[in-house]
């Protein structure tokens, strides 16, 4: 008989099936009970490690919050801030893979519907927009608060457009992308 595996391993173990069922039904259409079937477990087992499914979106939510904040912090130590940004920040949504892509957009439906989420989602966004500021504000860019949320928003834009066009290779919109950000980024602020 296999091992279960405990502590960290089996939380890793059920976000893992969570994202890939919440990207494959839906957040809504996939119960505990389906999580419980797809990882051979008690609903008493589960809700001790996540007391709803608003709790596997929350954890879902905090690591994307730290993967964020990791893309702010190594672009905050580049030597060429104007050259790296775009990539740094485009990266995510070319790294992502569908999956990612489908859970992406599910968080954020989750948190149109579900007020708990909402805050969460929103708390997430303002950090990021927050520390983007903060960089575009210390390269001298102008208007560092707008521009982030357009720059974000830009972000966002493509993880919809893979959404839409599964497989889409985003390469071909990489320069027109980049040099929009380029653009924004060549805004310096008034000395």
């Amino acid at each position: 008989m296999p091992s279960i595996p405990r502590g960290p391993d089996r939380r890793t173990e059920i976000l893992e099936t969570a994202a890939r069922l919440f990207a494959e039904q839906g957040f809504h259409a996939t119960s505990m009970r389906d999580l419980c079937a797809a990882l051979s477990m008690s609903p008493g087992n589960l809700y001790h490690w996540f007391p709803s499914k608003q709790a596997i979106i929350a954890a879902f939510v905090e690591a994307e919050r730290s993967d964020t904040a990791a893309r702010l912090a190594a672009l905050a130590t580049t030597d060429d801030f104007d050259t790296e940004a775009a990539p740094q920040l485009l990266g995510y949504v070319a790294d992502a893979t569908e999956a990612e892509i489908r859970l992406y957009l599910e968080i954020y439906a989750g948190a149109l519907r579900e007020p708990d989420l909402a805050p969460l989602v929103r708390a997430a966004d303002a950090e990021a927009r927050a520390g983007l500021a903060e960089l575009l504000r210390g390269a001298g860019i102008a208007e560092p608060e707008a521009t982030a949320t357009v720059i974000i928003s830009l972000i966002d834009g493509l993880v919809t457009r893979r959404a839409i066009e599964p497989g889409r290779d985003l390469a071909e919109l990489a320069g027109p992308v980049g040099a929009a950000i380029g653009g924004l980024l060549a805004r310096r602020a008034a000395p």
